[in-house]
């Protein structure tokens, strides 16, 4: 019989066997296997791992379930809180009884156009941390997550080998073999996906309609989308398409190139509604947050079917509600543009929400107004003074715009009177004399 170290509360079901297997010091991972569960190839799956009844029943805690079990030591712990509660037991059962595959596709909810690979990962810090304290390495859960690639707690970006390799290996001898780090630039994005990705893990269960609801806010306060009840399948994909997470899945390993255009998104949001885990917290984090804390606690919130409030927590006593923020991207088209359709244009809106942007923050209505107004008056100056250029012999003002002449009248009078005192029209006719008969 195998003694078994103590499982630490982070380390996967793979490394705790990996961990048995060097410690008998065999070659032959086959004789470990039946040495210490009993069956020639048990446990060798770092991702969700098959055969796991024995360890459950006999090795680790009597009184837990497999699903338990599988949720704290290995990457289940990632896709659990996305799955009905009620499908626990079935999953429980089926893992029990051998029927793993199918366990598998009840966990994940992955499709089959769009895998998720689930490489060996490792921090190095992490190996000299644990070294120095416990005397061996081992693979940490939160590590495996599929979209992590930076560990959270030394803020280095993990190394990592590519396959499924049905052998048993320990993060210290992965060292010497051929690994490839995360390409350089992308440490920020790469540090909000590995916190939504814990956060999510250490959720008891994620509320896919208040998530989704919190997406189609924010997508709409960042000025992407104008209505959350239509689909808006084409500005969803320009926007993630130019957004620096696409950028970043595009270099990503594992298959995760694959989301970086985006077609999976209006499936999540307004179709199928599916609670897709890695896409979940994929889209989460490309909703431009400032920090990865700031990614992480929305999360646990909007998860958690809480409000979401940019400025924070609301104070539920003697303070006011924060006012909504109008997007930066609105502001600075509305600080540029020259007209509603301009405008319209380029943030691809229509009128009706270009103006509850306006009506939702006063100051900048009133600032918008101003500076159309400014502009107008300027434009009808100019094009009044080219029509005196062109035809210097004017006298009537039908030759000249009306439009333009009230405009000028209502709001720079000076300009135009000094515009009419060259009409004969407007002068002052002098009246004839009376003639005595």
């Amino acid at each position: 019989m195998m003694n078994l170290p103590a499982i630490e509360n982070d380390e996967t079901l793979y490394s705790l066997c990996a961990t048995a297997h060097s410690m008998s010091a065999s070659s032959s991972s086959q004789r470990s296997s039946l040495s210490l569960i009993g069956t020639l190839h048990g446990t060798l799956q770092h991702d969700l791992p098959a055969s796991i009844q024995w360890l459950v029943e006999c090795r680790l805690a009597e009184t837990d379930t497999a699903s338990k079990v599988a949720r704290r030591h290995s990457i289940a712990a990632y896709y659990f809180p996305f799955v009905s509660p009620c499908r626990y037991p079935l999953i429980s059962d089926l893992w029990l009884g051998g029927k793993t595959t199918h366990a598998r596709r009840l966990i994940q909810s992955s499709s089959r156009t769009l895998p998720v690979a689930h490489p060996l990962k490792w921090c190095e810090a992490c190996i000299e941390e644990d070294l120095r304290k416990l005397g061996r390495s081992y693979w940490h859960v939160a590590h495996q997550f599929p979209t992590t690639w930076r560990c959270s707690r030394h803020d280095f970006s993990l190394a990592y080998i590519e396959g499924r390799h049905k052998r048993w290996l320990l993060p210290l001898s992965c060292l010497l073999q051929r690994s490839a780090p995360l390409p350089s630039g992308s440490a920020a994005m790469a540090s909000i996906l590995s916190t939504v990705g814990e956060t999510a893990s250490q959720l008891e269960s994620v509320q896919i309609t208040s998530i989704r609801q919190a997406t189609l806010n924010r997508l709409q306060a960042m000025g992407v989308i104008h209505s959350t009840r239509r689909v808006h399948h084409d500005r969803i994909l320009a926007w993630f398409r130019s957004n620096p997470l696409s950028t970043f899945l595009r270099q990503a390993p594992a298959g995760l190139a694959r989301f970086s255009e985006g077609e999976w998104i209006a499936p999540m949001l307004w179709r199928q509604k599916r609670s897709n885990a890695v896409r979940w917290v994929l889209l989460w984090s490309a909703l431009d947050w400032s920090t990865s804390a700031e990614a992480g606690a929305f999360f646990c919130d909007a998860a958690s079917a809480l409000p979401i409030v940019r400025a924070g927590q609301v104070e539920l006593f003697d303070e006011a509600l924060p006012i909504p923020e109008t997007p930066s991207k609105v502001s600075s088209v509305l600080e540029s543009a020259s007209s509603y359709e301009e405008a319209m244009r380029l943030l691809q809106v229509p009128r009706n929400q270009l103006v509850r942007w306006l009506e939702a923050d006063p100051e900048m209505r009133a600032r918008w107004r101003q500076r159309l107004q400014k502009e107008r008056v300027e434009n009808a100056l100019q094009r009044l003074i080219s029509s005196f250029l062109r035809n210097p012999s004017i006298s009537s003002a039908a030759a000249l715009s009306s439009a333009d002449l009230r405009l000028l009248k209502s709001h720079a009078p000076r300009e135009y009177e000094a515009i009419t005192s060259r009409l004969a029209s407007f002068r002052p006719r002098q009246r004839s004399l009376p003639l005595d008969g």
